[in-house]
């Protein structure tokens, strides 16, 4: 927890923060994100926003990591056709040696129903 200035002074390679939607202050919240949103996007920084959608009938549901690499998108694919509406990774996605390849290939099975054997293997 620190400043955007101190943020940017460390030199971060990217920012993450949390915001709970549904609480009293989520407008708030949206409202101070939005706002450091445009400092960082100034810097170059990438900003990655992370919510809870707190009091709205939703269970939260989080796959662990351990999974190899090459395991990855397997199990994206097999969370999104047991119904999740998204996913939370880290080193996967951050160790990645391709990681705009990667984030396509993410999007496609999130949002495009790809599947991973038959759409984005060898691709």
């Amino acid at each position: 927890i620190t400043s955007v200035e101190k943020t940017i002074e460390l030199g971060a390679d990217w920012v993450n923060v949390h915001i709970n939607v549904g609480s009293k202050n989520d407008i708030e919240q949206i409202k101070e994100v939005l706002r450091v949103a445009e400092i960082f996007d100034s810097y170059g920084i990438p900003l990655l926003v992370m919510s809870v959608a707190n009091k709205l009938g939703t269970d939260t549901i989080l796959v662990a990591g351990g999974v190899k690499r090459s395991d990855f998108l397997k199990v994206v694919e097999k969370v999104m056709r047991a119904g999740a509406f998204g996913i939370v990774a880290g080193r996967n996605i951050f160790q990645s040696e391709d990681l705009k390849s990667l984030g396509l290939k993410i999007q496609k099975i999130i949002h495009g129903g790809v599947e991973y054997e038959r759409d984005l293997v060898n691709r």
